[in-house]
This record gives structure tokens, C-alpha cells and sequence, in this order.
């Protein structure tokens, strides 16, 4: 695995489409770490983790935008606000029984499409633009770099940092 974290940016020299869709498997993972706490160890199924990804990505963007925070407060704010939702949202949800809780998770995520659609003070279906990059320790996560001669894509500090992330999340799924 260590192997493959280091091999698959460098594989990713200008390529910024693909370093692209690395990154968003990544984060995509993480995601679905915690759709396997629910569906393995508590047998209920959930149509409803994007939902909750987007009240968190929506939080962020608008924490940063709006309120002009930094982007790792938004991101805690992020976390925060939708954990918050997922908690108002669950506690209702999980006293219905067998196929209904999967339906009720079908008709958020619906509801969560539409209203994002149709809300203009958030950007409606085109979403909020400007959020500002981030950075860790003065080293920005979304440029160019070369090192020893390759010049890799912009994407991979970040996609690297999802890396790091996506193997402590592991690691702590694996121990609980």
C-alpha cells in the first residue's frame, strides 16, 4: 500500500485529469470507510452519505467564501455541521424498520439534490466558486512542483495529503 501511495503520484507527472480522479477516489474512500461501519457492522443500507458529504462541502465553501475562514476552520466547521445534520436527520430515521429506512435515505439524498439545484444563494446547480486553496505549514496544496526533475500535476500535495488521511482513517476503522 505504501508502495502503491508513493508510485501512483509520481505516475502522475503532468497529468492533471487523472490526478484529478485519483484524488477524488480517495476522497471518495474515506466516504466509504464510513458507509462500511453502517452497512457491515449494523446491516442497514444508506442511500444517503453524498448528502451529508455535500452539507459538509457546502459548509466549508460557504464558511470560506462568505465569512472569509480559513479553509481547515471550514473544514472543522464542515465536519461539525454535518455530523450536526446527520445526527438531527438519524435519530428519526433509525426507529423505521427493514426497506423504509432506505427509502427514507433515498428521499434525502432527493431532497438534498434538489434543494442544492435550487437555491441561488448558494450557487444553485453551479455551486459556490472562489473557495480558497489550502495550504499546510506554507506549502500549498494545489500547485506545481518538481522535484528531482519531474514536474508533477497540481493535485498531488493534496492528493497525498488524502492518502495520509485515507490510511489513518483505515487505521482507525480497522481498530474499532
Amino acid at each position: 500500500g505504501i508502495v502503491l501511495a508513493i508510485a501512483v503520484p509520481v505516475s502522475l507527472t503532468d497529468s492533471n485529469y487523472i490526478a484529478h480522479i485519483a484524488t477524488m477516489a480517495v476522497i471518495y474512500s474515506i466516504a466509504c470507510l464510513g458507509l462500511n461501519f453502517q452497512m457491515g457492522s449494523t446491516d442497514m443500507t444508506n442511500f444517503a452519505p453524498a448528502a451529508f458529504m455535500g452539507i459538509g462541502a457546502y459548509s466549508v465553501a460557504i464558511c470560506t467564501t462568505k465569512l472569509n475562514a480559513s479553509p481547515w476552520l471550514g473544514m472543522l466547521v464542515g465536519v461539525v455541521v454535518a455530523g450536526a445534520f446527520g445526527l438531527l436527520i438519524g435519530l428519526p430515521t433509525l426507529k423505521t424498520k427493514g426497506y423504509y429506512l432506505s427509502l427514507v435515505t433515498m428521499a434525502i439524498q432527493i431532497a438534498f439534490t434538489q434543494l442544492i439545484n435550487n437555491l441561488p444563494s448558494i450557487g444553485g446547480a453551479n455551486g459556490i466558486s472562489g473557495v480558497p486553496k489550502y495550504s499546510l505549514f506554507g506549502l500549498e496544496l494545489y500547485k506545481k512542483y518538481t522535484v528531482a526533475g519531474i514536474k508533477f500535476a497540481p493535485q498531488i500535495p493534496y492528493l497525498l495529503l488524502c492518502i495520509a488521511i485515507l490510511i489513518c482513517m483505515t487505521y482507525i476503522a480497522m481498530r474499532v
